[in-house]
């Protein structure tokens, strides 16, 4: 029973719903709020978040954009972007903040 208790909270950690209905694995789901507090300890999962942040921006410019919208970018800036935006919206999820640089992105 304990086991099964542990891969329910797991699957609630990892599964979030998005503002676009599509399910998010991973860092994705946590909140902006987390995001802040986690780059401020520069931990193991700050790194996470921001591999997941990388991939799914990568996955999304791989869908045949007719604009690469990564071209030019710099992974630091990219997570400062992702930093105002968690700050300025901490309630929101790390997939929300990636799905607004991805428009910012597109249309600059």
């Amino acid at each position: 029973m304990k086991n099964i208790i542990k891969v329910l909270v797991l699957a609630a950690v990892l599964v979030s719903t998005s503002g676009y209905g599509a399910m998010m694995l991973g860092q994705g789901g946590k909140s902006c709020d987390t995001w802040a507090k986690d780059r401020k300890e520069a931990s193991v999962i700050t790194f996470t978040n921001q591999a997941w942040v990388l991939g799914y921006l990568s996955a999304t410019n791989s869908y045949g954009y007719e604009k690469d919208f990564l071209k030019g970018s710099d992974n630091a800036e990219l997570f400062i972007w992702i930093d105002n935006y968690c700050n300025q919206h901490p309630l929101k999820d790390i997939d929300d903040a990636s799905n607004a640089l991805v428009k910012v992105l597109l249309n600059s």
